[in-house]
Parts: C-alpha cells; sequence; structure tokens
C-alpha cells in the first residue's frame, strides 16, 4: 500500500516538473477536432545557443501535404495571432472551424508550422498545460533581432524541414516575423524556401509616421538618460501577463486606439480576445532594433552596444533632418539587410492595410528596389490597419485567398517526396 503511495506520489511530480532537455523536440498529439478533421502537435526544437522554441503544428493527419507554411508572429505578439478567429463566439483554439489564418490554411493541405519564439508569457502558456508548470529557459533581455534571424530561424527551419522532408516550405510572418524573413533571406542562401507572404512588414521606419516617431524619440529618450528600464515600454512589455488583465474594463472606443496593434476593422471580442490571449512583451534588443530602423531610415541590425553611443547631438541632427546617425560600433559588425537582400531570389508577395499606421505602404515599398533579382508583388488591403491584415473582418477573402493563390502558383511543378 504504502509502495503505491510512493509510486504515484513519483508519478505526479514526474509529470508536473518542466522537462529536461533531452525530451524537448518530440511532437505528439495535442488537439484533433472530427468536424474539420484537423490535428494539432507541439513540438520543442533548441537552438544551437541553447534555446527552445516553441512550435504549435496544426495539419490533416494521414492527408498527402501540399506544403509547408510558417507562421512567423510579429513583436508584441505571440503566435496565437494567427490562430485568432475572424468572428466573434468563436475559440482561438478550437480547430472545429476554418475561420483562423492557421485552420484556413491547414484545411486547404499545408503543414502549418506556428512558431513562438522566446518570451515569458509564451512559456508558460505552451508548457504549463503539459507539465502543470511554468518554465523559462533564459532571461528576456537575452534575446535579439540578431538571434532570431541567426539562431532561432534557421533551428526552426531545419528542425520542420527534418520533420517533414521533401515538401516545400512558405514562410508567412506578421510585422517583424516578415523582417525576420527579409533579413534571413539577406545572410542565408535557403533554396528550401519556395516563397514569403508577409503581412504589415516594413523595410524602412520614418519619422515622418507619427506614432513610429513618437516611440523612436521615447525609447531615445530613455536611453540617453540611462533609464530604459523606467521606460513606459519596457515596463508594459515586462508585465505584459498583468497588463493584459485589465483589458475587460476597457471601453470599446479606447481599446480600438490601440497603436501598437492598430486596429481598424475587427469586433470588439475579437479585440479583446487577441490582447488576452495574443499579445507578449517584446525584449528589449529587439525594442531598439526597431528604434534604429526609425532613427537611421534603414533596414539594419544595430547591437545594444551601438543602441548605447548615442548621444544629444545625435539625436538634435536626425530630430531636424538627417537621415543617418553616426553610432559607435558595437562588438558584432553591422549588418545593412536592405544592401544583402540584392542577391536574394525568393518570390515575396507583401500585404499592407491601407489604415496602417504602424507600417505604411511607403514604408513596405521600397522592398522592390531592394530585391531587383526577386518577384516582388504588393497587395493593398482596404479598411486593415496593422493586426487586422491576420483577423480582421475581411483577411480572409483580402489577405488569405489571394496568399494562398500566391502559393498554389508557385508550387506547381515541384515534386513532393513520399
Amino acid at each position: 500500500m504504502i509502495r503505491n503511495i510512493i509510486s504515484a506520489a513519483k508519478n505526479l511530480i514526474a509529470q508536473s516538473a518542466p522537462p529536461s532537455k533531452t525530451t524537448w523536440g518530440r511532437g505528439f498529439y495535442n488537439q484533433r477536432s472530427f468536424v474539420t478533421g484537423l490535428a494539432t502537435e507541439d513540438h520543442f526544437p533548441w537552438t544551437t545557443e541553447g534555446y527552445p522554441i516553441f512550435i504549435k503544428k496544426i495539419y490533416v493527419p494521414d492527408a498527402i501535404p501540399k506544403g509547408i507554411l510558417v507562421c512567423a508572429h510579429g513583436s508584441w505578439e505571440n503566435g496565437n495571432v494567427f490562430r485568432m478567429p475572424t468572428e466573434k463566439g468563436l475559440d482561438f483554439l478550437s480547430l472545429d472551424h476554418t475561420k483562423s489564418l492557421t485552420n484556413f490554411f491547414a484545411a486547404q493541405g499545408y503543414l502549418v508550422y506556428v512558431l513562438n519564439f522566446l518570451g515569458p508569457r509564451v512559456n508558460s502558456r505552451y508548457v504549463i498545460n503539459k507539465y502543470g508548470k511554468n518554465y523559462t529557459p533564459t532571461p528576456f533581455d537575452e534575446i535579439s533581432f540578431q538571434k532570431i534571424v541567426n539562431d532561432l530561424a534557421p533551428t526552426a527551419l531545419n528542425y520542420i524541414a527534418k520533420n517533414d522532408p521533401g515538401l516545400p516550405i512558405f514562410w508567412l510572418g506578421h510585422s517583424l516575423g516578415g523582417l525576420a524573413i527579409y533579413a534571413y533571406l539577406a545572410t542565408h542562401c535557403d533554396e528550401r524556401i519556395r516563397a514569403a507572404v508577409t503581412l504589415g512588414s516594413p523595410v524602412q521606419l520614418s519619422k515622418d509616421q507619427l506614432f513610429i516617431f513618437s516611440l523612436a524619440m521615447a525609447g531615445l529618450f530613455y536611453k540617453l538618460t540611462g533609464l530604459e528600464r523606467m521606460q513606459p515600454v519596457q515596463l508594459l512589455s515586462e508585465h505584459a501577463v498583468t497588463a493584459t488583465k485589465i483589458v475587460k474594463i476597457i471601453p470599446d472606443s479606447l481599446l480600438k486606439q490601440a497603436p501598437v496593434w492598430n486596429f481598424e476593422n475587427t469586433t470588439p471580442d475579437i479585440l479583446r480576445l487577441f490582447i488576452e490571449k495574443g499579445t507578449e512583451g517584446i525584449p528589449p534588443e529587439v525594442f531598439y532594433f526597431l528604434v534604429n530602423m526609425a532613427l537611421t531610415h534603414q533596414f539594419t541590425s544595430l547591437p545594444l552596444e551601438g543602441i548605447r553611443g548615442l548621444n544629444l547631438p545625435h539625436a538634435l541632427s536626425w530630430l531636424f533632418g538627417q537621415k543617418k546617425i553616426p553610432l559607435v560600433k558595437g562588438k558584432e559588425p553591422k549588418v545593412d539587410y536592405g544592401a544583402c537582400l540584392c542577391s536574394a531570389k525568393t518570390p515575396i508577395l507583401a500585404f499592407y492595410g491601407e489604415e496602417d499606421k504602424v507600417a505604411s505602404e511607403s514604408s513596405i515599398r521600397p522592398l522592390k528596389n531592394m530585391l531587383p533579382c526577386a518577384d516582388v508583388e504588393f497587395a493593398g488591403v482596404p479598411k486593415a490597419g496593422h493586426c487586422d491584415l491576420v483577423f480582421g473582418k475581411n483577411a480572409k477573402e483580402k489577405v488569405w485567398q489571394p496568399a494562398l493563390e500566391f502559393m498554389e502558383r508557385l508550387r506547381e511543378g515541384v515534386i513532393i517526396q513520399p
């Protein structure tokens, strides 16, 4: 009797403990729908630098797949942005409908892999449901745009290609997720990627955009004064979980004005669901990468040490018209992704919201000149803000379907290995 009690206690402890490094990377059935035939798996590959990536796979079991669709979220988001329904009353995690981006493409025959790059809330959400305990593998401050491009993205792509070999890979990125594939194509020669679809992913941020201007100036002010940890954006990022809990008491009129996500064409119910389930804190180094893009008006990387080289004269010269600012070099070399894109040949379909205040049409159009060797197409979406490109009322008609047709066109002639 005592032995049975001890054995049961050990099993309970083992189930609640965070998984060891050796157990990560295994896939398993997480959910299955008998309505649509869709199923999900969780995958946890480790990067070369020792970070796990949380990946959700959505697909139709026992069906011959057309290809792989990798979905990469933007800043201040996690992968749940792609699982948001376009209509109220539908569970964003449910597989019983095709009114979310992931379910739509999975039902069309694609293996959909939703990436969740490191963040304090992503780790809790994807691990606590399986093991009953939070798991945070690395400090939030260590994540940077360079790590996403050179470590997290390659690891995810290699793992996915190995898990489902012989299939054409398509990358779909929202905001920063699109910037990541631009930078990846600029610095990596990867013929496995057949094409990329980007939603609101700018290659130039301008001070003419009021929101970007205010964000950059606020970040610069707190950097110059040495009060980075006290700036509102950073505090909101570090306490994103707590902050989103107050969304239920915020009036609809104020909720719609959230400039970070720029909602223009969705219902208040979907808005609240996204902020409660799909938002995430932004790592400091990723935030300052975006600040640097706004300050220099260039698509370049810059290590945090270089950002610290900013001073008041530099800020004033930028404010009064100078487009480029001399920055102190950091330990890592600066990479001009815009210039490096000139040799990339991967076809790209870039969507932009006609009412997007974060990534305007003028901030996306320069991509054509940066990619002289590639087929680049643009598609404007009416009544769409920044996040509406993913789950707005007209997203299925104006974004998902055109993206599917673009992928199907490029998929023709591809021999799928058994």
